[in-house]
């Protein structure tokens, strides 16, 4: 049986939880995009987009 993995790579970022996270070349900070659309302001490391998306999920709650 198949486990469900909240990261996986993707050609352009890292999907986590159906969101991806981009690293933005000029700027070195992370974006959170949702169906190509950025949804929130960007972080500095890529920890702190994954705690601000697991504080918008109930999944880890």
């Amino acid at each position: 049986m198949p486990t469900r993995c909240k990261m996986s790579q993707s050609a352009d970022g890292i999907l986590y939880y159906g969101y991806e996270l981009k690293r933005n070349l000029r700027t070195g900070r992370w974006e959170i995009y949702w169906k190509d659309r950025r949804v929130e302001q960007d972080f500095a490391t890529q920890a702190e987009a994954e705690e601000w998306l697991d504080e918008q999920i109930p999944l880890n709650r």
